[in-house]
């Protein structure tokens, strides 16, 4: 049996939810859902609530605008994990290298392993799929979107709900500990849909300094033998990305966080990259404190 998981906020999404996965999943199953309306649980609080209580050996936890489109796919993880007993999670979108440079599930598109349609806030539809030719690519971790797990992993290291109390993090954290002791893996037999996008706000940065603060000591680590060339090329470009999307977002309160980053990884390369994005910051912080009226 397989149990779904599901925190919701949206009662007829997560109708439509249900429903697509009575006519695809195909195997025996069970649905446990958390309206979190009134509670305003953190999504990993509301997981580990619900995964104390089911019944399946295997987990899927979801968020409630996921959609399945492979019919049958329930029978491609119950073999899966019969045959694999090393499998820890297994989802649809992850990477195989995370580094000590703040970053989201995502990390340089070289590395990044994907198997899933991503509607867009305009109204797109991308298809991600790199898969390298195989059926389950190992990656470090998973996007929280879906997180398919069998349930004795999960009871062995629940979902961190003290240091992650919120929805950013909880994911990548999940994945981390599991990879000390299992491999977790990219599914390329089953495509799923996935209709929102991340927010990269003030708290997903407040989450990313507790992640990389709690896991430092492991950080950069891999799925796939890397060398240590590499894994430098990855950290340089990472903390150049990190620093420039936090200049374009006007996030001041954490300039100078990824700052420091930038100036244990940057290269030369990226520090030239960097010059425009830095000039037109500061041409906004000018303006915004020469108009911004005196208190």
């Amino acid at each position: 049996m397989i149990s779904f998981i599901i925190c919701s906020i949206n009662p007829s999404r997560c109708e439509e939810a249900i429903r697509n996965i009575a006519a695809t999943v195909g195997v025996s199953h069970e649905i446990l859902i958390h309206d979190n309306r009134k509670d305003g649980w953190g999504i990993a609080k509301v997981y580990n609530h619900l995964a104390s209580k089911v019944q399946g050996k295997i987990i899927c936890f979801m968020h409630e605008d996921v959609t399945f489109l492979t019919d049958g796919w329930g029978s491609e993880i119950n073999s899966f994990y019969a045959s694999h007993p090393e499998a820890g999670i297994v989802g649809f979108f992850g990477t195989q290298i995370k580094t000590k440079t703040p970053s989201g599930v995502s990390c340089c598109k070289k590395f990044d392993v994907s198997n899933y349609v991503q509607c867009c806030g305009d109204g797109r539809e991308i298809t991600r799929i790199r898969s390298g030719g195989r059926d389950y690519t190992p990656v470090v971790h998973i996007d929280g979107m879906c997180m398919i797990v069998p349930r004795k992993i999960w009871a062995e290291s629940p979902f961190d709900e003290v240091n992650f109390p919120g929805f950013h993090f909880y994911d990548l954290d999940f994945s981390l500990t599991t990879i000390r002791r299992y491999t977790n893996y990219v599914c390329h037999k089953i495509l799923i849909k996935h209709d929102s996008e991340g927010n990269y706000n003030d708290s997903w940065c407040y989450f990313a300094k507790i992640f990389h603060d709690k896991w430092n000591d492991l950080l950069p680590i891999t799925s796939v033998p890397m060398s240590k060339r590499t894994i430098r090329k990855v950290e340089a470009y990472m903390a150049y990305k990190f620093y420039r999307n936090l200049l374009n977002r006007r996030q001041s309160d954490w300039i100078e966080y990824a700052r420091r980053y930038f100036d244990l990884s940057g290269s030369l390369f990226y520090r030239v990259k960097l010059l425009r994005h830095i000039i037109s910051y500061r041409a906004f912080i000018h303006a915004k404190g020469k108009f911004e009226p005196h208190k």
